[in-house]
């Protein structure tokens, strides 16, 4: 493979020469179907520690209020609880334009406190307006999330950590009283305020709600590929019977989809190094986005420790930032903040976090317009809207191609990386400086997305090989910057004497070429002989 210009990029031949003029199919964003967060309450109730084998009152435990979102506005929209105004998921902030039933909602204030207080005296009663008659039917809420302490905080509110918890069955919180259990599953709320994101959102590039709207965006789009993929084998074989249980399936999936399961949510995620969500509500005081907890810190915090990485463990890492920009790039996502900082250790692996700023690619065809709308036809927190199993009994097999599992009829499993994708117009100066690409800093250009995240990828990787920054912005002014970028890279590092290999420092210097044209691609940094020939050191510490 060649390493002399930018492979991948819009608008040019497999010999690096424009055959189209990229700037002339400029286009702006796409938007992101809208999230849909399901109403909870925050709740004082009974809880059962099986380790323990104690009931206690505590406080702050999150559940929901109803199964289901609530049906969307017709105007598509997240709204807002408790105003008569609603904001669109699109990238240039929205408008404000519907109004949010807030009934069932309530809040609480709240505590960091994560003891457990045996003392049930002030016991208030059941306190759950979440309880469903039907137990063990699709209509219980099943699980709960007691707030146990801050994390840090956040733009737009903080994260806290909680302990996941699993609802009794009934006859026994007759005996004791206790409607919740206390498990082994830990979890990240982002806890994020109404007031600020009405305040701050127009005026910030980080966007709470696009934010919540990608992930969701992103774990339907790996859900449903998931299922088309084994349609499409069902298909073949002309399996009716398979199909429909394969239907019954996906219906229970979506049905249970924030079901809190923390280890499945990890498989899923651990495949495609990308943070997804475990849950999305919100009351009239704040928005929560629940995910799993990740127990191993920033990626920037464990270089922090080891001032820098050995080409072996920056390989292994590299690999980890790569399978997760290339999943984006599947979905067609330009994350446009990737940096050290959003990348969380779990396990044996890092996950990007963050989606705040990130945009949806826009293509030639329109196939994404036709995926939003598919999107939109289902509850992306409940079930999905889908011909029932009688109905599916009565179809014959020639029918059964205009079932939504049909892969032809899923435009949603075509990749990203195989669609011929435009540039973007500037959308605005945003990321951390270090990390920023020339083009988004100059925002007077026409920009390509997946070339703005590969180019935050070369500076993960200098930084992870060097231990210390590149520059301080990406500007001419800037000196480093001016002859780094201007291909005096590898004279500049040898020169400084840290002691990088030949291939190494090759590959710095293609990923962060000033012009996106001349910077290799994902698969070409892939193929790259420092990626392919050296081997990879798994740090210690990670599980293997």
């Amino acid at each position: 493979m060649q390493f002399q210009y930018n492979s991948d990029y819009p608008g040019l031949n497999n010999l690096g020469q424009p055959s189209v003029v990229p700037e002339a199919i400029a286009r702006n964003p796409l938007d992101f179907p809208p999230a849909q967060p399901i109403p909870c309450a925050r709740i004082t109730t009974r809880v059962f520690h099986p380790n323990r084998n104690q009931v206690a009152t505590v406080q702050n435990v999150l559940v929901r209020t109803m199964n289901f979102a609530p049906p969307m506005s017709s105007t598509n929209t997240l709204l807002f609880p408790g105003t008569a105004t609603a904001v669109d998921g699109n990238a240039d902030g929205g408008s404000i334009n519907d109004s949010f039933s807030s009934s069932g909602m309530s809040s609480s204030s709240s505590s960091d406190d994560d003891s457990m207080n045996l003392d049930d005296s002030n016991f208030p009663g059941a306190g759950n307006t979440a309880a469903f008659p039907d137990e063990g039917g699709p209509n219980e809420i099943k699980n709960a999330y007691w707030i146990q302490r801050t994390i840090r905080e956040a733009i737009y509110g903080r994260v806290l950590f909680a302990v996941i918890l699993q609802r009794r069955p009934r006859a026994l919180s007759a005996v004791d009283g206790a409607e919740w259990e206390v498990t082994n599953q830990h979890c990240a709320v982002k806890e994020m305020s109404w007031q600020h994101i009405r305040k701050e959102r127009e005026r910030l590039a980080e966007d709470p709600i696009k934010e919540v709207s990608a992930m969701q965006y992103i774990q339907k789009w790996y859900q449903q590929r998931t299922f088309v993929a084994a349609a499409a084998i069902l298909q073949q074989q002309q399996s009716l019977d398979a199909m429909l249980l394969l239907q019954q399936q996906q219906q229970l999936q979506l049905q249970r989809s924030s079901d809190a399961n923390v280890d499945e949510s990890f498989a899923a995620m651990q495949a495609t190094n990308i943070m997804m969500p475990l849950d999305l509500l919100s009351d009239e005081r704040n928005l929560y986005s629940i995910m799993p907890y990740c127990d191993g810190g920033e990626l920037f915090e464990r270089l922090d420790m080891n001032e820098r990485f050995s080409e072996e463990e920056a390989r292994y890492w590299m690999d980890q930032v790569l399978n997760g920009i290339e999943n984006l790039q599947h979905v067609g996502i330009c994350h446009r903040d990737m940096s050290l900082e959003n990348l969380l250790v779990h396990q044996d692996g890092a996950l990007i976090i963050d989606m705040g700023m990130c945009l949806m690619v826009p293509f030639e065809d329109n196939l994404a317009s036709t995926l939003a709308t598919s999107f939109n036809q289902m509850n992306m927190n409940g079930a999905a809207q889908v011909n029932t199993t009688d109905n599916l009994q009565q179809q014959s097999k020639p029918q059964l191609q205009q079932l939504n599992c049909a892969p032809t009829q899923q435009p949603m499993i075509v990749s990203g990386r195989q669609r011929r994708r435009c540039l973007m117009r500037p959308q605005g100066t945003c990321g951390k400086w270090i990390y920023m690409s020339p083009e988004i800093y100059q925002n007077k250009e026409p920009f390509d997305g997946y070339a703005v995240d590969m180019w935050a990828a070369g500076v993960i990787l200098f930084l992870m090989l060097t231990g210390f920054p590149p520059w301080e912005r990406a500007c001419q002014t800037d000196e480093r910057f001016h002859y780094m970028t201007a291909g005096y890279l590898v004279q500049m590092l040898t020169e400084w004497e840290i002691g990088l290999s030949s291939d190494a420092m090759d590959l710095l210097q293609r990923m962060l070429f000033i012009d996106p044209k001349d910077r290799l691609s994902l698969d070409q940094v892939r193929a790259h002989p420092w990626m392919v020939n050296g081997r990879r050191a798994a740090p210690i510490g990670l599980s293997r």
